[in-house]
């Protein structure tokens, strides 16, 4: 999304949105995207992880989208029982924050994007920032094959939504549009930008919408001491997400995407039938 506001930047903010009125879009093909094999084997090693460690069917419940799975990867990862999702009072001291736990950081960060209550293209947007966000903040580079596997995870899932409008209401693409907009706002200038300046101009406005809580979580994220571990929280929710779609998305959606040469979405499904997750 913030390639395409660039791109619309370069050509002129007016006329990006005259061709959007008239239906005429960038990169608006739904033909099928390749994905690389790291995601495909970060899609499989997430899923078979999933199916190992649960304890029942209703575990791996995927009716709806609520971030049980990143849920349960603090859990899991930090080795105890993760505290309930909690807010940081007005009262807490900077040294009570900065001590905060790396577990704690990570369930404020799923806390702040309302994973468990927010809806699914709602989260889909939020996610999608903050990949791109944090793909922009992060100069370590650790874990490289697995930030660029989320990274591309989260274009496509993205890809799924808007271009194929794969599980959204006519309701939630005017919401994608007018979220879109307000990612577009902070970033009027005189001359064309790149990535991360279009990021360090998101980051420098104040906003008070899902942009707003999607820098939040961002900057949460970052305040983990292992970039390792940030990277493989934020692949939990996209492989989640994309598991979530492969099963609720509708046989016609799947049987349509086959006949233009088939998704990804749709080998996740079968992956899903094989393992026995619930359908």
């Amino acid at each position: 999304m913030i390639d395409e506001c660039i791109h619309e930047k370069k050509a002129g903010r007016q006329l990006g949105r005259v061709m959007r009125l008239v239906g005429i879009g960038r990169a608006c093909s739904t033909k099928p995207v390749k994905v690389s094999t790291d995601v495909k084997r970060l899609i499989l090693d997430k899923m078979l992880k999933i199916w190992a460690t649960s304890t029942s069917a209703n575990k791996l419940d995927l009716t709806r989208f609520h971030g049980e799975w990143a849920q349960r990867w603090v859990k899991r990862y930090y080795h105890h029982e993760a505290p309930p999702p909690f807010e940081f009072t007005a009262g807490t001291s900077d040294e009570e924050q900065a001590s905060a736990s790396p577990s704690a950081r990570a369930q404020r960060a799923l806390w702040i994007s309302r994973i468990q209550d927010l809806g699914f293209v709602a989260s889909v947007f939020i996610w999608h920032l903050v990949t791109d966000i944090c793909l922009e903040a992060d100069s370590t580079r650790v874990a490289e094959k697995l930030t660029n596997s989320s990274w591309e995870l989260s274009n496509y899932v993205m890809y799924l939504v808007v271009k194929c409008k794969a599980m959204v209401s006519k309701y939630e693409r005017d919401s994608l549009s007018y979220s879109r907009e307000q990612v577009m706002w902070p970033v009027i200038l005189d001359r064309p930008v790149d990535r991360s300046e279009f990021v360090e101009n998101l980051l420098s406005a104040r906003h008070h919408d899902v942009l707003g809580d999607a820098i939040d979580v961002s900057s949460e994220l970052h305040k983990m001491e292992e970039a390792a571990a940030r990277w493989d929280l934020i692949s939990t929710v996209w492989v989640e997400m994309i598991c979530y779609m492969a099963h609720n998305c509708g046989v016609a959606f799947h049987a349509k995407q086959l006949c233009a040469g088939g998704e990804l979405v749709t080998h996740v499904k079968m992956l899903l039938m094989i393992l026995r997750f619930p359908v």
